[in-house]
């Protein structure tokens, strides 16, 4: 589930009109294009997301020369840094409310390297055909990440450990502490800490952070401009599926059984709590969620034809790697429906084609849910 799980506007139950015109836009992963969070800043300007053809000495310099933000995903873990100049680093793990500072340059330098050498960034091939290059120390940076090539694959953690940093701001702006404001959010669920890394480059992309003469306080030289745009995005996220604003009814996803059947489930999200209590405490009311519901479900029930197919063929049997060695195959109509319809789907599974779609245990279930 999309972490937002929560809220929008949408129009009334009834069956749009014959010959209403209806924008549908989605992108090739499903989520639609995210606007700008306001300002006009371009998120994707300065970060560093995808593999650079460049030596990992050059590389820290370009990042550092050009203020760059970096996402890491490392073990199934996402984190950030932003590198601020030479001697400034700012480093965010979402399961941490304090944002972390390295200031000495050959700190910057070594856990700059670490983060980059673990996402597999730069050139590595350039580190294997070159290493006199690197072990002669050509340059200090280069003897530094030639230290940290050797020991790369033993090593769990940073190089060292980062000092911690306050954030200076004097309300809730959704990425800082709801109570703490000087501390950063951390993520509500096991898997959102990508959500919760956007949140950092909002902070750093929008906010401008800069460090204090203290060295234990992080300015930030818009922070009007960062209220605004955790506002909006609340506002995108809380109207993600039935959305107004462009004009035209934007509708995401166009077809999506996910949608029909676990949309409910936002009730129990903690994001969604957060994004409406978030909106009442700025004064901006929240949307009302359930209308994108009844919105799409008008809409589906007015086309009534969303897809067209071809004759279904079967050719030969059809491989399937179980996850679980326990998996059972069920090859009876005796107790299917329980098994099927309501049982893991890594535990017990149709054996073929007939069972997976028997009338006898079709019978048997309450919902369409249970047929999915």
């Amino acid at each position: 589930a999309v972490p937002a799980d929560g809220g929008g506007a949408g129009a009334s139950a009834a069956s749009p009109a014959p010959g209403r015109r209806h924008s549908l836009r989605a992108s090739a992963r499903g989520d639609g294009p995210s606007p700008p969070p306001g300002g006009g800043v371009d998120m994707l300007r300065g970060v560093l997301y995808d593999r650079k053809n460049m030596q990992y000495d050059e590389l820290i310099l370009h990042l550092a020369k050009n203020q760059m933000l970096v996402t890491c995903c490392i073990d199934a873990h996402f984190t950030a840094f932003q590198m601020i100049s030479t001697r400034c680093m700012l480093y965010y793990d979402p399961t941490d409310s304090s944002v972390g500072v390295w200031t000495r340059e050959g700190d910057v330098f070594k856990n700059a390297c670490y983060f980059l050498m673990k996402c597999n960034y730069g050139d590595n091939n350039h580190i294997i055909e070159n290493e006199k290059y690197y072990r002669n120390g050509s340059t200090p940076l280069a003897k530094t990440v030639w230290k940290i090539w050797k020991d790369i694959h033993s090593m769990k953690r940073t190089p060292t450990r980062p000092d911690p940093v306050r954030l200076n701001l004097k309300k809730w702006l959704f990425v800082n502490g709801e109570r703490d404001f000087g501390a950063m959010s951390t993520q509500l669920t096991d898997c959102t800490c990508y959500f919760q890394t956007y949140l950092f480059a909002l902070l750093c992309k929008v906010g401008k952070p800069s460090l204090n003469r203290d060295g234990r306080t992080l300015d930030f030289r818009d922070a009007p401009l960062l209220e605004a745009a955790t506002i909006r995005m609340s506002k995108f996220l809380l109207t993600f599926f039935v959305n107004h604003d462009d004009g035209d009814k934007v509708v995401r996803p166009y077809t999506n059984s996910n949608f029909i059947l676990d949309f409910y489930r936002f009730r129990s999200s903690p994001y969604w709590v957060r994004f409406v209590k978030y909106l009442r405490y700025q004064g901006v009311p929240s949307p009302a969620y359930e209308k994108q519901y009844e919105t799409i479900m008008a809409f589906y029930c007015y086309v009534k034809e969303l897809h067209g197919y071809d004759r279904f063929v079967l050719e030969g049997a059809t491989s399937s790697t179980p996850n679980s060695k326990s998996l059972q195959l069920i090859s009876s109509a005796d107790g299917g429906q329980e098994k099927l319809g309501r049982g893991d789907y890594y535990k017990y599974r149709a054996c073929n084609l007939m069972f997976g779609c028997n009338a006898n245990i079709m019978m048997e279930f309450w919902s369409f849910s249970e047929f999915n």
